[in-house]
């Protein structure tokens, strides 16, 4: 339907508060709001979102249902190369001798684009995905997550997609590591 439980819930609320009728017990008020920065990405600095967001919008373009630890790499990538690139993934990827249109052409030998964009509400965290983002995570310990410890989720299993992708690009995971400084 495309309507959330919360939104559907509020509307079903004022329904029977403007016709006179008292809400069953079971209706009862939304839960307030969580408290700012709950969530499974409340660690994460802006930058590391941003990956994300950018991860996400290049499973639409390829017209992938997920994000996988491929569209994360390309997101990484693509924050080296925006017109305000981040600095540290700049200097990152230049030191690698990398650029989005080179990961973008390897990816695609490997998995082609479906032609049709996805919607952003269709696409979904693989399972590696989630794994990488866990890995992140553990590896920040009391720190926030920034990109670079995404960057180094990609790497930690040099036999995973990511690792290998790097490897075709010419790139090894423990050359990875050695410039990100870890």
């Amino acid at each position: 339907l495309g309507v959330g439980l919360p939104t559907l819930r509020t509307k079903v609320l004022e329904l029977l508060a403007e016709s006179g009728t008292a809400a069953p017990a079971s209706y009862a008020a939304p839960p307030p709001p969580r408290a700012h920065g709950w969530g499974p990405f409340n660690r994460f600095t802006d930058r590391a979102k941003r990956v994300l967001a950018l991860a996400q919008d290049e499973a639409s373009r390829m017209g992938h249902t997920y994000i996988g630890p491929e569209h994360v790499l390309l997101g990484l990538a693509r924050l080296a190369d925006l017109r305000q690139a981040d600095p540290s993934m700049k200097r990152i990827f230049d030191t690698l001798g990398l650029t989005v249109e080179q990961i973008r052409t390897e990816l695609g030998k490997v998995i082609p684009a479906s032609g049709q964009p996805t919607l952003p509400s269709e696409i979904t965290l693989s399972p590696e995905t989630k794994e990488l983002l866990q890995f992140a995570h553990e590896s920040a310990g009391d720190q926030p997550v920034v990109p670079e410890h995404l960057l180094l989720a990609i790497v930690r299993d040099e036999q995973s997609f990511g690792a290998q992708l790097f490897t075709r690009l010419g790139v090894t995971p423990e050359r990875v590591r050695s410039v990100v400084g870890h």
